[in-house]
Parts: structure tokens; C-alpha cells; sequence
């Protein structure tokens, strides 16, 4: 688990914590129960889950929610048991609770309420539910298209007209997996090789996500959506089953510490990091990611991730840094200004939106590790 880990942009002892968001369980389309999946991701060295099942806050009613340690072995499977907060243990993960409110199309992940709204409102009333009871608002898999192949329905977001969403899902793990279906030998391959279908946000949404930030903040996260449902063919297939996708894509943010905190205080932390945009995405099934660190400063102060600063303060400069080799692109309105493999990167920035994408070789390949949170130069 990371939560030790500081981050030189941010004041006061800020520390980066790595989970999943948007998942599944037997309380809606799920094949898991809650209590395994929290047992797979401690065994997955996760600081913390967000469960969204559909159109229901079951889960969180029925008492789950909270911090979670393990509490023995069932079987292949790892128990857990509740405790009262984090503590000094790094094996210890916290549950959220949100949903995934679904009208038959432009879905929408609400997390920090207590009531849902009925799915079939209009998407704005929608929105706006969430956001009148203080919650954060995510639009998923916003590009969505489905596979009529496989049998899959097309999920994407209609109506860009909205307002007030806090967070766009920019890289969709079970999108971008189920973009890779194009028939039997490349089904085999993504079903037994998921790691490597994997392409990285789609670039119609990394397009639309420029298009945003040009006109104000758009905080991103990176969802899972998983379901672990199995599939019959010849036999019974599970697709994408919990162990694997826990493993996948991560969601990593920075808060303060969360020791000592309690669940609801936990929760706040973790859920205004994504408001904010504090963090960054990241596939780790290969490589791990922890330690990437974006930043702009200007000898006087030093701006994360997420951040909006005026130029007038500048010049500012962009610092790079990773955990490991990589080739990094510094990405700037919307156009790749600097590509360079490396531990990092220095760029001496003018007005403009800037964010990171790097991919890693693995064997001849080039394949996605890490996204960023946007900073914005601007007034």
C-alpha cells in the first residue's frame, strides 16, 4: 500500500493512495460479493475501492462502507473484518460506496449521497440531483460503442449540452478492453491477455477532454467497471475476473494523510482529491506507477496537478518526474509539443493547458502506463 509515500507539490505532508473506482457486485450485475473484492484488493495492495453498483445504495445501507482489514482466509478467498480507521497498518483498505445511475442510455456515477434519483429523469436533473445533496457527479465511459459482435449495447454519454458534472471517466478500462473484440483469435488474446488489448483513452475522449479544459477545469479519473460476469460459450468463461481487473487500471490521489481519520472524513479526502483533479491514472498490471509527480512552479510556489495558475506569476516551469524509464509526452492544448524517454522532463511553459501521457516498451511494444491530471496556465 503507498499511503507513505509524499509528493513534493503539495504542502504539509500530502500522500499518494491508489485504488479503483467503479465496480460491481452481487448487489446489482456483480459475480463478486463485496467482502471478496475487498479481500482481492488488500491482496492487491489497493488503498481503496468505490463500489458502484446499478441504481442502488443497498450496499452502503446494509452497513458496508468504511475502513477494512483482513480477517483470515476462506478458502482461496481473504475475509475482512471492519475496523474503525486505517491506523498504522498498510494492509487496510477503504470501501465507498457510490452507484451507477442508469437510464437505458448516458449513464452516471454519483458517490458522497444518500439518495439516488429515479434513472429515468433527464440527464441534467440528474446532475443536478447529485450536485444539490453536495455529491460528486462522474460521467463513465463517455465514448462508449459497444461490440454488436460480443453482444455488447453502446453505453456513451448523449448530451453534451449538460452542466455541473465534477469528473469526466477518461480512460475506461472495460471500454478500452472491449474495443480490442474484433473477432475469435483477438477475443482469445483479450481474454487471456488482457494487459496487452489495452490501447489507453480512447482519442475521441482525450479530444473532448482537451476541448473542456480550454474552456474551465475538468477534474478526470480512470474507472474499471468491472463485473466479473461469467461468460458461456463451449464452457464458462470469466471475463475480466476481479483478480485481473484489480491488478489493471488505478486511480492514484493525493491527500493528507488519512490515518487516524474517520470513514466519513476518509471519504471527503478521497472524494475531493477527484474534484479537485489531484492524481493521476495509471495501468500497473506491469510497471508500477506510484511516485509520478507533474508539477509547474515558479521559484516561489509550486503547483500540482490539477491546478489552475496565472501566467502573470510566471514564467513557470513543468517538471516531469517518474518512478521508472519511460517515454513521456508533454501534451499542450491539446498537441504533443515534447516526446522524451526518460526518468523525467523540464519545460519552461507560456499560457496554455498542459497534461502528460508516457508509455513504457514492452517487448517492442509501446504500451500505456500513466495519465495526467491537466495544469492550466491561464486567466
Amino acid at each position: 500500500m503507498s499511503g507513505l509515500r509524499t509528493h513534493p507539490a503539495f504542502p504539509d505532508g500530502f500522500r499518494e493512495y491508489a485504488g479503483v473506482v467503479h465496480l460491481h457486485s452481487t448487489y446489482s450485475d456483480g459475480h463478486w460479493p463485496v467482502g471478496r473484492i475487498l479481500g482481492e484488493g488488500i491482496r492487491a495492495s489497493l488503498d481503496f475501492v468505490f463500489l458502484t453498483d446499478h441504481d442502488t445504495l443497498q450496499a452502503k445501507e446494509e452497513g458496508w462502507g468504511g475502513w477494512y482489514a483482513p480477517g483470515g482466509s476462506e478458502g482461496p478467498w481473504l475475509s475482512v473484518r471492519p475496523v474503525k480507521d486505517r491506523g498504522s497498518s498498510a494492509h487496510r483498505i477503504f470501501l465507498g460506496v457510490g452507484a451507477e445511475i442508469t437510464p437505458p442510455k448516458s449513464h452516471y456515477l454519483a458517490f458522497g449521497v444518500n439518495r439516488l434519483p429515479a434513472p429515468d429523469l433527464p440527464s441534467q436533473k440528474i446532475i443536478d440531483f447529485i450536485r444539490d445533496r453536495g455529491g460528486l457527479g462522474v460521467i463513465p465511459h463517455p465514448d462508449h460503442r459497444g461490440n454488436a459482435r460480443f453482444g455488447i449495447g453502446c453505453y456513451r454519454w448523449e448530451d453534451w449540452s449538460v452542466t455541473g458534472y465534477d469528473a469526466l471517466d477518461l480512460w475506461d478500462l472495460m471500454t478500452d478492453w472491449q474495443d480490442s473484440l474484433h473477432g475469435i483469435v483477438s477475443a482469445y488474446v483479450a481474454y487471456n491477455r488482457p494487459a496487452w488489448v489495452l490501447r489507453g483513452p480512447k482519442r475521441e475522449t482525450l479530444a473532448r477532454w482537451d476541448r473542456l479544459l480550454a474552456k474551465a477545469p475538468m477534474p478526470v479519473i480512470g474507472c474499471c467497471d468491472n463485473h466479473g460476469r461469467p461468460y458461456r460459450l463451449v464452457r464458462t468463461y470469466d471475463i475480466l475476473p476481479y483478480p485481473t481487473a484489480l491488478r489493471l487500471l488505478h486511480l492514484h490521489l493525493f491527500t493528507p494523510p488519512l490515518e487516524g481519520l474517520t470513514s466519513d472524513e476518509t471519504e471527503r479526502e478521497l472524494l475531493g482529491a477527484m474534484r479537485a483533479g489531484r492524481g493521476f491514472i495509471a495501468q500497473e498490471f506491469w510497471w508500477p506507477a506510484r511516485g509520478f509527480c507533474f508539477s509547474a512552479g515558479n521559484g516561489a510556489e509550486t503547483a500540482p496537478m490539477g491546478s489552475t495558475v496565472s501566467p502573470d506569476k510566471g514564467p513557470w516551469t513543468l517538471v516531469v518526474s517518474l518512478p521508472e524509464r519511460g517515454i513521456i509526452t508533454l501534451v499542450k492544448d491539446g498537441v504533443p509539443i515534447v516526446t522524451r524517454t526518460g526518468l523525467g522532463l523540464v519545460h519552461r511553459a507560456d499560457d496554455g493547458v498542459y497534461r502528460v501521457e508516457v508509455r513504457r516498451r514492452r517487448h517492442f511494444l509501446k504500451k500505456p502506463w500513466i495519465v495526467s491530471n491537466a495544469i492550466r496556465i491561464t486567466d
